[in-house]
């Protein structure tokens, strides 16, 4: 047994034993699967495969005032530019799934458009918030400089938008700049 913690993922991933197959001896668990399957090297990469393949929340770092960023204002650049680092690529999420279903298949490259689990969803000033899984893409000016986001909150299986009344909503200082492919 690895002698390393990783939170939840590795706990679920290793309360299976070890396990031999008969015919050539090989043994391992189910990370070894996964690495030997994915060509993984990197046991990061391997415990990031899992946690994707079982559809298990990143887990939280735990709480340092110190590495916590001064508010700034809603809406604001900084807070679109927070937004989509905070966002994860697209592959196998989703969004993925959304574009793919919309006849959008070439997804190479495509730095610009990120996707949000659990994007904050805010129907009315006094409505209760909600979370939704979420399209993030990047505004960018002609130096590639994030000055917005535009979000798309997702239906969570990514066949649709989500069922709210404005699915589509945009942060940040829009004119004259544009979603890009790719962002920095």
């Amino acid at each position: 047994m690895r002698n390393i913690t990783f939170g939840a993922t590795y706990s679920v991933l290793c309360a299976v034993e070890h396990k031999t197959d008969a015919a050539t001896g090989e043994h391992g668990d189910l990370l070894d699967v996964i690495r030997e399957s994915c060509g993984l090297v990197d046991f990061h990469d391997v415990t990031e495969e899992a946690r994707r393949f079982l559809s298990l929340p990143r887990s939280e770092p735990k709480s340092d005032s110190r590495s916590r960023l001064p508010p700034v204002p809603t809406g604001s650049p900084e807070s679109s530019r927070r937004l989509f680092r905070m966002a994860q690529p697209i592959a196998g999420t989703v969004v993925e799934t959304y574009l793919r279903g919309r006849g959008i298949t070439n997804l190479h490259g495509i730095d610009s458009l990120r996707s949000h689990p659990r994007c904050y969803y805010r129907p009315g000033a006094e409505a209760p918030t909600e979370i939704w899984p979420a399209m993030i893409a990047a505004v960018t000016d002609l130096t590639s400089h994030v000055t917005g986001a535009h979000r798309t909150w997702l239906d969570p299986s990514g066949r649709d938008k989500a069922p709210v009344d404005t699915p589509r909503r945009a942060m940040g200082h829009l004119l004259g700049h544009a979603v890009r492919r790719q962002a920095t």
